[in-house]
């Protein structure tokens, strides 16, 4: 039976996947990801196995540490697949990772078949964790169902190797951790206090039980730590220790508040929990959804999820003064939970509070209870902003670390799945093991009625009232639909869109009551007993279609695939900037285009910043994602901006910029009138790709989106954009016979200081404070117009060993680059006389540098560069970013410790179930 139910839970769920992923299959096709997208897969800064002895992003801004690859389920898939695999396929098998756990997980809390294979299907489709992995961020779900698996680890009810299971779901726990960052953190705080809470509330003595209960968390803790040491260490040196704006003193918590919140999940959509679409789905819905794009047409997102708390202060203020830069809107996700599974949820919370004839035992309303009041407080809290619970928890010591309140909503899922499994459990103790004596007919009906139970009475008309109450509400919003579309105009969507997207809404609301419907008249059978006894597998089956179809029809908005052929297409001026592209930078001008050509913006932000320059290893300026600045890199931006465009452009090694063609005069006027430094590299036009269609365009943009994906850049001497060559920028490596330590009158500094804080934002202001006298000096110096940077180079400290060469007309010297990798960059230097080798690359104490192979002395240039002195000679100079690798090692070890104790406690379930068969009779 055990076996058969796991091979017929194996082939629903992947049929399921197959259904809903199915064009992963054709060749040329890969899954959306906005994190993750195939590009960032195929950079060679992701290189796989190299990745997990350390990351160095070298394609935004100056270089980055980005932590490491941890030894998790997605960087395995990564490593095995490939990039274009890995983009096609890792969606449906992290979902398949997580239905699995989930299944795992419930049959260690020793529920039925029946629990097992709806609680992981509920888990796979719930509106959260699906769509974050549709999204890109599929290790926020596998931790969820890693913690799931922990949970019924740590309190399944079999005596025997109770300590070894609590051991292998702190490693579950740690290995979440791995997986999840941040939101894995979270994870195992609320798994913590589910295992403390859960041991002292069903222990009979209740010292015994807190005692026991402390022991159980320390036992989980230390084993986390000891398999995600890794993520720990790199969490806490790229997230937190060193970063721009992360300090823990009320001023700094204070001004990170807005950034911190602007995720918050907004109070009235918890009615889309309830009702998917409600407030539409993605933000380009129905946007590369193929055959639903009717359907679906009106779908975009139009709620306040993503808004930067400075519209809130303009609306309220009513909209006085310019409208605020920031974000209006942005989802990518979605929330709906699934009617089948709130009716079952809602059941179960009833079935517990029931003093008489209790469905589930004393331990088992204990797992309901605390799981319904995480339930509740993780939706407190994801309200973030839109409420003032989550300044409770803010207040916290590192807390206000975490970016984004809505994923204290995944706490809310985690305990909604576990909640179902165990209501589906006692569903099916309470109607589906009878046998059935229901009959048929209006008048078995009503006698099945006055027998009924009072709860069954009273559940049903519950059900049934709200059925009444919804339809009722359906009828009001209808009702109001100018006022919706009013709404919607006063949030900046045009009267077309408005008119579509409110109808949408209205029509969602409609889809939902048919669902409840539905689902209610499912389970009136099974209460009734249509669908009991030996008909039991036909009601069971009745509720998982009904459920997976639902839940499946909300969730298909989200599945999107690019046609990465086309997608990554390259193009001539692609083609320009990826020979060598380690010998420059690329950006985009910054500054306000007329509306005439923003579709150079559009293209370069939306398609080629994010993808084609990661595809192809084209290093730029700009910065695509970097959530936390690093301090020194702050420093450093708001030095580098106070001083101008040029200096920046200058020290950076930025030679290439796009913009429009007639930029070039002002270029050179207002930017550079003495050298004139600025020409015309590439002209070009902007065009549709060739085999794209008009109509397809226009339909597009009546949507409000501009389909990046489907133009491309065509050389023309006339064309309206240009890339820009910057001649005088610093060449990516230089040898500099003259050096100096800079100094400063520490009034001049202060007074410097304070005019970049009195205008710059609050975060950068304060990592230019809190560098030292002597580094503040070289930024100071570095952006002074009477500095030559092409003639000196700035150290952070002295160099013992040498002194500057005196001013003469000999060369230093040449280097050039001899192999490049991002985290292994060998040059070939020719030094004529003592000269300092500068690597306009950001310095990091985690490189090392070799000359002729022997270690030698990695020097801070420029305030952020990195350095190495050279005696005359020829010299061969490797730069290699080395971290360290120890706690790889440690997590490494945990890891095979794990699969020995789970091959361990297999093994040793076997034997001890052969024991306990009864042994035939001996032949007379």
């Amino acid at each position: 039976m055990k076996n058969r139910s796991t091979i017929m839970f194996g082939v629903v769920l992947t049929g399921i996947l197959l259904v809903l992923f199915h064009r992963s299959l054709f060749p040329d096709e890969v899954v959306f990801s906005n994190d993750g997208p195939l590009g960032a897969a195929a950079a060679e800064m992701m290189d796989q196995p190299g990745g997990f002895r350390g990351l160095w992003v070298d394609l935004n801004s100056i270089g980055y540490r980005a932590g490491s690859n941890c030894l998790t389920f997605t960087a395995t898939l990564l490593w095995i697949l490939g990039p274009v695999n890995f983009a096609k396929f890792y969606p449906p098998l992290a979902l398949m990772i997580i239905g699995w756990f989930a299944w795992l997980g419930l049959r260690q809390l020793k529920l039925g078949p029946a629990a097992c294979a709806l609680g992981a299907l509920a888990m796979v489709l719930n509106g959260v964790y699906f769509t974050v992995v549709a999204w890109g961020v599929a290790p926020h779900a596998i931790a969820a169902s890693l913690n799931l698996l922990a949970v019924g680890l740590a309190t399944n009810p079999d005596p025997r190797h109770r300590w070894l299971r609590l051991i292998l779901a702190g490693m579950c726990v740690g290995m979440g951790i791995m997986e999840g960052f941040d939101v894995g953190a979270i994870y195992s705080m609320v798994t913590g206090t589910f295992l403390f809470f859960w041991t002292f509330l069903t222990s009979r003595e209740k010292a015994k039980g807190f005692l026991l209960g402390l022991a159980k968390v320390l036992i989980v803790a230390l084993s986390a730590l000891f398999l995600s040491i890794q993520a720990i260490s790199a969490l806490w040196g790229t997230q937190v220790k060193g970063v721009a704006g992360m300090g823990q003193d009320e001023k700094t918590r204070q001004e990170r508040w807005d950034w911190a919140t602007t995720w918050s999940f907004p109070k009235r959509e918890t009615l889309a929990i309830f009702i998917p679409g409600l407030f539409g789905y993605r933000m380009d819905t129905p946007h590369q959804m193929a055959m639903f794009q009717d359907a679906y047409e009106g779908g975009a997102y139009w709620g306040a999820s993503g808004r930067d708390p400075a519209w809130d202060r303009y609306f309220a203020s009513g909209r006085q003064g310019p409208a605020p830069m920031g974000m209006l809107r942005h989802s990518g996700g979605g929330c709906y939970a699934g009617v089948m599974v709130l009716l079952i949820v809602f059941w179960a919370f009833l079935q517990s509070r029931r003093k008489g004839h209790p469905v589930f035992s004393r331990e088992e309303r204990t797992f309901i209870w605390f799981w319904s009041a995480a339930m509740l407080i993780g939706l407190l809290l994801a309200y973030g902003r839109f409420a003032p619970f989550y300044r409770l928890v803010y207040e916290l010591p590192y807390f206000s670390t975490i970016r984004n309140p809505g994923k204290l909503l995944q706490v809310f899922n985690l305990g909604l799945v576990l909640t179902f499994a165990l209501g589906v459990e006692g569903f099916c103790r309470t109607y589906l093991r009878r046998e059935s004596k229901a009959g048929t007919g209006t008048g078995a009906a009503g006698s099945w009625w006055q027998r009924a139970e009072p709860f069954d009475r009273r559940f049903l008309f519950g059900c049934f009232a709200v059925l009444f109450l919804c339809v009722i509400g359906w009828i009001f919003y209808a009702s109001s639909r100018q006022a919706i579309q009013e709404y919607m105009e006063s949030v900046f969507f045009s009267s077309a869109s408005a008119r579509m997207m409110a109808a949408f809404s209205i029509k969602q609301v409609g889809w939902f009551i048919l669902t409840l419907a539905a689902c209610i008249a499912g389970v009136t059978l099974v209460v009734r007993g249509t669908l009991a006894g030996k008909r039991s597998t036909a009601g069971i089956t009745v509720l998982g279609a009904l459920m997976v179809l639902d839940m499946a029809r909300a969730n298909l908005p989200f599945i999107v695939y690019w046609d990465y052929k086309e997608k990554y297409a390259t193009n001539f001026l692609i083609d320009f900037l990826r020979e060598r592209p380690y010998e420059q930078r690329v950006a985009i001008l910054p500054f306000d285009f007329p509306d005439e050509f923003m579709a150079l913006e559009r293209l370069y932000r939306i398609e080629w910043a994010q993808h084609h320059f990661l595809m192809y290893n084209i290093q730029s300026l700009d910065v695509v994602q970097m959530p936390r600045r690093p301090q020194d890199l702050a420093a450093w931006d708001v030095a580098t901006y106070s001083g101008g465009l040029l200096r920046r452009w200058e020290l950076s090694n930025t030679r290439y910029l796009f913009g429009p063609a007639v930029y070039l005069q002002a270029l050179n006027e207002q930017l550079d009138p003495t050298q004139r430094r600025f020409r015309i590299a590439l002209q070009f036009d902007i065009v549709p790709k060739p085999g794209v269609t008009r109509d397809e365009l226009q339909r597009s943009f009546r949507r409000g989106i501009f389909p990046g994906d489907k133009y491309t850049a065509v050389p023309d001497t006339n064309g309206l954009y240009a890339l820009f060559e910057f001649t005088g920028v610093l060449p990516r490596a230089k040898l500099y016979s003259h050096w100096k330590v800079s100094t400063n009158d520490p009034v001049v500094l202060s007074n410097w200081v304070a005019g970049i804080r009195s205008q710059a934002p609050a975060e950068l202001a304060q990592a230019l404070a809190a560098q030292s006298p002597r580094d503040q000096a070289t930024l100071k110096e570095l952006i002074d117009g009477s500095f030559n940077p092409h003639e000196t180079v700035l150290l952070a400290e002295p160099l013992p060993e040498a002194s500057a060469a005196s001013t003469t007309n000999q060369t230093p010297g040449t280097v050039e680059y001899e192999s490049y990798a991002p985290k292994r960059i060998v040059l070939k230097a020719e030094v004529n006389q003592p000269s300092v080798l500068l690597l306009n690359d950001r310095y990091d104490p985690n490189w090392r540098v070799r000359v002729n192979g022997r270690p030698a002395e990695l020097l801070r240039c420029n305030f952020i560069m990195r350095g190495v002195f050279l005696e005359p000679g020829t010299h061969t100079v490797e730069f290699s970013f080395e971290p360290p690798v120890h706690f790889l090692y440690v997590s490494l070890a945990a890891i095979l410790l794990g699969v020995g104790l789970v091959g361990f406690l297999i093994v040793s379930g076997r034997r001890e179930g052969d024991q306990e068969k009864p042994k035939p009779p001996a032949p007379v």
